[in-house]
């Protein structure tokens, strides 16, 4: 690799460019890796990309790293793919690189635009709640949040490729980040190349999986799902919890051989690191976390039960509307995403017996075995049955420290005292 040539970049004294450059870049000519969920570079459909599509700092193309490392994305195969770029744009960081895509007016305007999208979205879905009476009136809410999700990605895809061809015009045939420091705290050398046609496939040093132990898997069940709200030092806490995943517990499926069922084993979490980097996100989309373990996620393992989990979510948009989903029984399953060894019978049954690498547990509408049975062992029933009473303990205690809190005289107060005691009255009986 050619040595960076400054004086084709200029800066001005803060370190940033004071020009467009198009001076010469520098080549790669090496094997590099690409992770993906893709089989071979025949597969790979740059139309299709999953991680990285709402990444608006970056030109659009094909991204490589040095080593075959995983680095946190859904796809694990990692294609070891020949590099040949003429004049790559080499930056330090991406703060250099939109730098120099902040050249271009248009390119500017439309990430000014990107990075005001989610607090417009935000103020937009406040006003339209303080009004809100009716279901009709928080489902036009939700319609309006889906149609600027949709705008947004259109947007974060107009960018990109406007960034490509900019640096095309200039040149340019790639661009090589040498610290990028890019979602989920991933920090490696990227390489970003634009053409395919600068892509050759190096069989010999594929890395892959082998599928006939192993398989990445969705799993969804039907769950008690529930959405609580706390309040703590005066502040409210909005918290979803429930399994993930149930043990010995059949999901129905159909083969090319019939009905079969499908199950995941009671020590398959045993050796699983709970420790490492796992999401919960809204519909097993990567672009929607809405947790992870170290911050806001919670994942423990009951014996005999299944994988549980507790969530505080955040004040984003999607936050809000995954909680207020929850909450009215509108989303009630959840699913999760890893790689799990297995053992099949002659009648096509399959028992999942190990989880070598858990990625992500999911919010989802609908699991991918819809049939799956949510308690089949009384040990179940009795820990389900706990968790409920816990959660509606919890619901009491806090819904009275919002009355006596929020109330403005004493009659409100014992007015809706009052009304919170009838309630858990009718509960129990």
């Amino acid at each position: 690799m050619s040595e960076w040539n400054e004086e084709d970049h200029p800066r001005d004294e803060g370190g940033k460019f004071t020009d467009a450059g198009g001076g010469s870049g520098v080549k790669v000519y090496r094997t590099l890796y690409h992770q993906t969920k893709a089989d071979s570079l025949a597969d790979f459909s740059e139309e299709h990309r999953g991680a990285g599509v709402a990444d608006i700092d970056v030109p659009a193309g094909i991204f490589l790293k040095d080593t075959d490392e995983d680095i946190g994305l859904a796809g694990k195969n990692q294609l070891a793919l020949e590099v040949t770029l003429d004049n790559a744009l080499e930056v330090k960081d991406r703060e250099e690189l939109t730098s120099l895509l902040d050249k271009n007016n248009e390119i500017r305007s439309m990430r000014h635009e990107a990075q005001n999208y989610d607090q417009i979205t935000a103020d937009t879905m406040n006003k339209m709640a303080e009004t809100a009476e009716t279901d009709a009136d928080f489902d036009k809410i939700d319609t309006y949040y889906e149609s600027r999700k949709k705008e947004e990605a259109i947007l974060s895809n107009q960018i990109q490729q406007a960034s490509q061809q900019y640096l095309k015009s200039l040149g340019y045939d790639g661009v090589v980040i040498e610290h990028d420091e890019g979602a989920f705290g991933r920090s490696v050398k990227s390489t970003i190349v634009f053409d395919l046609k600068n892509l050759k496939e190096v069989e010999e040093e594929k890395v892959t999986k082998s599928k006939k132990m192993l398989e990445h898997i969705r799993f969804g069940i039907r769950t008690k799902l529930k959405a609580e709200q706390r309040t703590e030092n005066e502040q409210k806490k909005h918290i979803i919890k429930g399994y993930a995943l149930l043990f010995d517990t059949p999901a129905k499926i159909y083969t090319e051989k019939g009905e079969a069922t499908e199950t995941i084993s009671k020590d398959a979490l045993k050796d699983t690191n709970l420790d490492d980097r796992i999401y919960l996100l809204h519909q097993h989309k990567w672009d929607e976390p809405l947790g992870v373990t170290g911050k806001n996620l919670k994942l423990k393992v009951d014996e005999g039960i299944g994988l549980y989990v507790e969530c505080e979510l955040g004040n984003e948009p999607i936050d809000r509307y995954v909680f207020n989903r929850v909450k009215d029984n509108l989303l009630d399953s959840m699913s999760f995403g890893g790689y799990m060894e297995f053992d099949d019978d002659q009648n096509g049954n399959r028992t999942y017996t190990k989880c070598l690498e858990l990625e992500e547990v999911s919010i989802v509408t609908r699991p991918q075995f819809y049939e799956a049975s949510v308690i089949v062992a009384s040990k179940k029933e009795v820990k389900m049955a706990e968790l409920d009473d816990e959660i509606s303990l919890a619901e009491a205690k806090a819904e009275a420290r919002d009355i006596i809190t929020e109330a403005e005289t004493k009659e409100e107060l014992v007015e809706e005292l009052q009304q919170l005691l009838d309630e858990i009255e009718e509960d129990l009986e």
